[in-house]
C-alpha cells in the first residue's frame, strides 16, 4: 500500500471518528433547557423585552450570528419583530472600554445602557469562565434580566448564575462550538414557527 493510500485511510477512519462523536454528543444533549430557551427568547418578544447575545472568540461569532438570525429571520408581515442586540458587534466601543477600563467591562457597559427588567441576556460560552461574560451574568441577574447561557464543557462559573442553561456536555471545543450553532439554528426555526401561528408558551 502507497503512503498516499495509508494517508487517505487514516483520513477516512479519522472522519468516521470524529462524526460518530459528534453524533453522540447530539443525542445526550439537554432537550427540556432547549425547550426552556425557546420560551424563554418567546416570552420576551411577547413582552416587547430586549434580548442581548454576547460571547468571546468563536462564541462572538455564534452571538453575532444568533442576533442577526432571530432579528431577520423571523421577519412576518403584519407581526411584531424581535428587538436582538450582539454586544460583540461594535469594535469602537468595544475596544474604547477594552483600552480605557478593562476588557472584561465590553459586555457590562454596553448593558448599563441599554438593558432593562425583564429583557434577556444570552451568553455564549465553552468554558462559561470568561470574565467579561461573567460580569455581565451578575449586573443581568442584579437588574432584572433573564439569563440563558449556551454552554459547554462542565459550565465553568456561568452555570450556576444562570436563569436557563444549554449545556454541550463534552470537553471538546470543536464541539461544542458547532453544536451550539445547531442549537442556533432550530432556536430560529421554533421561533419562526411560534410567530407564523402566534403560538402560546
Amino acid at each position: 500500500m502507497s503512503k498516499t493510500d495509508r494517508a487517505k485511510m487514516t483520513l477516512n477512519k479519522f472522519g468516521f471518528d470524529y462524526f460518530t462523536g459528534l453524533k453522540a454528543v447530539l443525542e445526550n444533549l439537554p432537550y427540556r433547557e432547549i425547550g426552556k430557551f425557546v420560551k424563554t427568547i418567546w416570552q420576551a418578544y411577547k413582552k416587547e423585552k430586549t434580548i442581548f447575545f454576547c460571547g468571546n472568540g468563536g462564541s462572538a461569532a455564534t452571538a453575532s450570528h444568533l442576533a442577526a438570525d432571530i432579528g431577520k429571520n423571523t421577519v412576518m408581515n403584519g407581526k411584531a419583530r424581535f428587538k436582538t442586540m450582539a454586544l460583540t458587534d461594535n469594535v469602537a466601543w468595544l475596544t474604547a472600554v477594552g483600552n480605557d477600563l478593562a476588557y472584561e467591562d465590553i459586555f457590562v457597559e454596553q448593558l448599563k445602557n441599554f438593558g432593562q427588567k425583564n429583557d434577556v441576556l444570552v451568553v455564549v460560552s465553552g468554558s462559561g469562565n470568561s470574565p467579561n461574560v461573567i460580569k455581565a451574568i451578575k449586573w443581568a441577574t442584579t437588574n432584572g434580566l433573564k439569563t440563558v447561557g449556551l454552554l459547554g464543557f462542565h459550565g465553568g462559573k456561568a452555570k450556576k448564575m444562570i436563569d436557563v442553561c444549554v449545556l454541550v456536555p463534552v470537553e471538546h471545543y470543536g464541539y461544542v462550538e458547532g453544536v451550539h450553532s445547531e442549537i442556533h439554528h432550530f432556536l430560529v426555526e421554533a421561533l419562526k414557527l411560534l410567530v407564523k401561528n402566534d403560538l402560546s408558551l
